[in-house]
């Protein structure tokens, strides 16, 4: 428990650390922002027209000066020119510094009401945040795999993370854990994605997401998995265990989270179909997850949910998925045995090198949260071969 509060914690502090010499000196990184509002300064809050010779050109270049050199910029160019200000210039000059500092100590900031829409996301400190330098990300990315590979260490602590986070949706721990790994029922898109396509909405999609659970798909396959679940207990007479967050201890950024487990070889996963609304067959049409052949249902090997069982099945260590297809009027029952000559070779290359390159530098070093794109993939494209991938 200590442990678990412990990187809760660490988690939570780490933004406000990594930023902690600007808020304790209340810098900002926007530095055209900065530049502007001295523009604005120096024109009088652009109320007076200064566009005639050059008037507003010279002022902009004060105001470029000003911010490079600081507030008291004009005593150094007299100095330099062997000059003097006056003694009353710089009084003037001293007292302004004197105030200006007394008021970043003293003074309070006056609570301003937040806006409902949220800021721009081309202004503020995180619009012009620049990027941790590459040596730091690999750093960060070496301990952070470090701090996962430590998770599961031993089939103890494997166990320990799969029962705390039984409940799955209703799970704050298994909302929480499954962020910062590549779950199985997003295999099939990182799996099918081409090497030209820009990684950014999908990395945006699996870490941004916030209202994929409220879907009518998604609404309609919680309400009736339980039924599915029944159902299946009721016709195989196979007793269904429920079970949590899976975390591979091979490769310990990988997760899966079966709908259910089957003795101590088998699991389920349930698939719920709101647009079937009379029997598989009738509906095939208006589904591309299964086909139908001589009147036998079957899976698709090329859709995504297939990609997710062999996932499942590896990260689990069982040997084979008896993968559910439900709607109101009907449903089916396909077994899909292990498959570790896909895993191994097509599907974990893959998987790793998406975590690695474009997953994990946005979860150490966030750019969307800032407007930006997210890092693509710098690595060459993985040689798939096509007869394990093909021959299903």
């Amino acid at each position: 428990m200590g442990d678990k509060l412990h990187f809760e914690l660490k988690k939570i502090l780490e933004p406000i650390v990594t930023k902690a010499d600007r808020l304790a000196h209340n810098q900002t990184t926007n530095q055209a922002e900065r530049y502007m509002s001295l523009v604005a300064k120096c024109t009088g809050g652009k109320r007076v027209n200064f566009t005639k010779r050059n008037s507003y050109t010279a002022r902009a270049y004060a105001a470029a000066i000003s911010h490079s050199r600081g507030p008291g910029w004009h005593m150094g160019a007299f100095e330099k020119k062997n000059f003097s200000i006056g003694a009353t210039m710089a009084k003037v000059c001293l007292k302004r510094a004197r105030a200006l500092e007394r008021s970043r100590v003293v003074c309070k900031k006056r609570p301003k009401k937040q806006a409902s829409s949220g800021p721009d996301v081309h202004y503020g400190p995180n619009a012009a945040a620049e990027d941790i330098s590459e040596d730091e990300m690999e750093k960060k990315k070496d301990k952070f795999l470090q701090t996962l590979a430590k998770r599961v260490e031993s089939r103890e602590q494997t166990k320990e993370i799969e029962t705390s986070t039984r409940g799955q949706h209703e799970n704050a721990l298994w909302r929480s854990l499954r962020k910062e790994y590549l779950t199985a029922s997003n295999f099939g898109c990182v799996i099918k994605r081409r090497a030209s396509t820009p990684c950014h909405n999908l990395v945006k999609n699996l870490l941004y997401r916030t209202d994929s659970l409220k879907t009518p798909a998604n609404v309609y396959g919680r309400v009736h998995e339980v039924t599915a679940r029944n159902r299946y207990e009721t016709e195989t007479g196979s007793s269904v265990e429920a079970c949590g967050l899976y975390v591979s201890q091979e490769y310990p950024f990988l997760a899966a989270s079966p709908d259910g487990l089957v003795g101590r070889e088998g699991l389920i996963d349930i698939k719920c179909l709101p647009s079937i609304m009379g029997s598989l067959i009738d509906g095939v049409k208006r589904t591309s997850c299964y086909s139908v052949e001589n009147g036998n249902v079957s899976l698709k090997r090329s859709h995504n949910y297939y990609y997710q069982v062999p996932g499942q099945l590896n990260i689990t260590g069982r040997t084979f998925c008896d993968f559910i297809l439900y709607c109101d009027s009907d449903f089916h029952v396909e077994i899909i045995h292990k498959d570790e000559q896909l895993w191994c070779e097509v599907m974990v290359p893959k998987l790793t090198s998406f975590y690695k390159e474009c997953i994990l530098p946005e979860i150490l070093d966030g750019r969307i949260p800032r407007g930006m794109q997210v890092r693509e993939s710098t690595s060459k494209p993985i040689q798939i071969n096509k007869k394990v991938q093909n021959n299903r």
